[in-house]
């Protein structure tokens, strides 16, 4: 008889542990559904502060809009200098002459490489390859663009 019984006990143990599975399993799959819940709701009041939040400056803004206020405010007060501002006069006359002297160099500089005259035999020589045969003499303190022949070498 004891035989019996413990076998009887095993059996009835056995379908106590097979249901026990079976609503371990039906919980696993409602504990999922529940966090996706939990989820949402959590998702929800997120959005839910979000807008309401967003309604509020909406009226608030509305609201100053209809009454013509802007939105200023005074961040800090405003103080009397201790000291008069007037020009640095030497720091201004310095710096006018170097701005001065650094604006004419750069603008010799420019006209230099653009000026398309011929000055000296040299020059016409460089510009054209060939030699000067023949140039006029400089005249009353004033110096004239040479003129010459040139002849070209092959």
């Amino acid at each position: 008889m004891d035989q019996a019984g413990a076998l009887g006990r095993r059996e009835m143990l056995a379908g106590q542990v097979q249901q026990y599975e079976v609503q371990l399993s039906r919980l696993e799959g409602i504990t999922a559904q529940y966090d996706d819940l939990n989820r949402k709701v959590k998702q929800s009041e997120d959005n839910y502060q979000l807008y309401k939040k967003k309604e509020e400056e909406a009226r608030i803004t509305d609201e100053l809009d209809q009454n013509k206020i802007t939105n200023v405010s005074i961040a800090e007060a405003p103080s009397q200098p201790q000291l008069p501002v007037k020009p640095n006069r030497p720091l201004n006359l310095i710096l006018g002459v170097f701005l001065g002297v650094l604006l004419s160099i750069g603008s010799v500089v420019v006209a230099e490489f653009m000026r398309d005259t011929v000055l000296t035999p040299r020059d016409l020589e460089l510009l054209t390859g060939g030699r000067v045969l023949a140039s006029l003499p400089k005249m009353g303190g004033r110096r004239r663009a040479s003129f010459g022949c040139t002849q070209h070498i092959s």
